[in-house]
């Protein structure tokens, strides 16, 4: 990155740490030569899949842009844009798809995708009920945010992976974050430059020139679909 008395920061919310290892070396190289300097802060945590069913979304979101923010002692002028970046999980599958599967509990898993059967299994009824709450109130808040482009007066880009991003870029899921990070390892290898990954996600059809909201709405929830080049594309035409 380029080195002057100029600097901003741009916050990244993820999910986990597997897709901030994902974007870290294609933002260095698209940043690397701007005449500004550029820090990145980075927050982990699905916060719009849990229960907090009072909080509004934008406030939600508000409110980790305001921690970073009093952590790092910057002010509202410091932040250049915030990058919100998440896996769809189960929200846009619809509720009919939702069984039972008991046989979890030895797997020590809440829940398990069938992919090929456009399947979600749980460990038990209660399980089952919780993971559609869960996923029906992110689903709403996606909906939401997916049409900000601010928040706060902050330009904000919500970016998705459905329904994960190892199931994006690997057609597989994986449970636990070890297997996560293996599957974003092997794709950084095989795909090292910002080229690579663009020509990838072109090439595999995994984005497209219509609203991806509205493709991701229309499907039944297991379509290997993301918005990540808008990551890119944002960060090329800052100065």
């Amino acid at each position: 990155m380029a080195s002057n008395l100029t600097a901003k920061v741009v916050i990244l919310m993820v999910e986990g740490e597997n897709d901030e290892i994902l974007l870290e070396q294609y933002v260095d190289e698209v940043l690397q030569n701007k005449q500004t300097d550029y820090h990145f802060e980075v927050t982990v945590g699905d916060v719009l899949g849990n229960n907090q069913h009072h909080a509004n979304a934008e406030n939600i979101v508000l409110a980790k842009i305001k921690e970073v923010m009093s952590t790092q002692k910057y002010k509202k002028s410091d932040i250049a844009a915030v990058f919100h970046v998440v896996d769809v999980d189960g929200s846009f599958i619809k509720h009919g798809h939702f069984l039972v599967n008991e046989e979890l509990k030895k797997l020590d898993r809440s829940h398990e995708y069938a992919v090929d059967e456009e399947l979600v299994y749980s460990e038990s009824t209660d399980m089952k009920e919780n993971n559609r709450q869960s996923w029906q109130l992110k689903h709403g808040r996606l909906r939401t945010l997916s049409t900000r482009t601010e928040i706060w007066s902050i330009p904000y880009s919500l970016i998705f992976f459905s329904i994960t991003s190892e199931h994006v870029l690997s057609g597989e899921i994986k449970y636990d974050q070890e297997a996560k990070l293996d599957v974003i390892d092997a794709f950084l290898n095989q795909h090292p430059t910002v080229t690579d990954f663009l020509g990838f996600l072109e090439d595999q059809k995994l984005i497209t020139k219509a609203n991806p909201w509205s493709v991701l709405e229309k499907s039944t929830g297991f379509k290997r679909l993301t918005n990540i080049n808008c990551v890119i594309d944002s960060l090329k035409v800052l100065e």
